[in-house]
């Protein structure tokens, strides 16, 4: 599958994937460091978050090399259960009152600017163009990343200066960035060549199982969506600052 794949592709969804999980990772830690935590407890939540984080790159890029989530353990394929995996523990990490201790010391307009690294959903786009990817999964993907991606320093720039004048406006925004990754995982479970595939295609999207691709999909999905959860949050209840 890599030789199908420009090398300049391949390394564009590996350098912007980690550009955006050092930012982000630079942020939680800013937050961290900004929380009334003993000196012992930073210590181990930053430890914990930075292996955890890492181990989870590196599992998912040498899944993704040898091809793992593109098979089926169960009934599915692999990366059906791992989306499902994934659900669960975005949930349980939005629920965990010291995630969002820290993440309540982040400027919601930081939060945002971040979203910016989502333009690495154009490879979606061009990887339609030179035909391996479903026009039906790529296109909508693509460009609602890549719409999120521009806004985002605008729309961060807006809630420094304007405040609660555009709070709605600002949670418009983070809801529709949420919808627009929901949708790419639902397009791309029911494009996917498998026996129960609801939507049928002429190009298989069996391109979004293995690496480089899944870089973005089990790393810079749920970050971004985690993201979005935590700005949404920030909005609501500390109403803007």
């Amino acid at each position: 599958m890599l030789t199908e794949i420009p090398t300049s592709l391949v390394i564009f969804n590996v350098i912007l994937p980690i550009l955006f999980f050092s930012s982000a990772l630079g942020l939680f830690y800013w937050g961290l460091s900004k929380t009334d935590f003993s000196k012992g407890k930073k210590i181990t939540v930053g430890l914990l978050t930075t292996t955890g984080l890492i181990g989870w790159y590196l599992f998912i890029l040498l899944a993704g090399l040898i091809g793992f989530f593109g098979e089926a353990t169960l009934i599915v394929p692999n990366i059906v259960l791992t989306f499902i995996i994934l659900a669960l523990t975005i949930r349980r990490l939005y629920k965990s009152v010291t995630i969002q201790t820290i993440f309540e010391k982040i400027p919601a307009h930081w939060l945002i600017a971040v979203q910016v690294f989502r333009l690495m959903g154009y490879s979606f786009l061009t990887f339609f163009m030179i035909g391996i990817l479903p026009g039906i999964f790529a296109i909508p993907t693509g460009l609602g990343d890549v719409f999120i991606g521009i806004t985002a320093p605008f729309i961060a720039y807006l809630v420094y200066k304007k405040g609660n004048a555009i709070q709605q406006f600002a949670l418009a925004w983070n809801y529709l960035g949420i919808a627009d990754l929901l949708m790419a995982i639902t397009l791309g479970v029911l494009t996917y060549p498998w026996p129960y595939q609801v939507i049928p295609t002429e190009v298989p999207s069996n391109l979004i199982a293995v690496f480089p691709l899944i870089i973005i999909s089990f790393n810079a999905v749920p970050l971004s969506i985690l993201l979005h959860l935590f700005t949404i949050r920030n909005l609501r209840v500390k109403n803007i600052y």
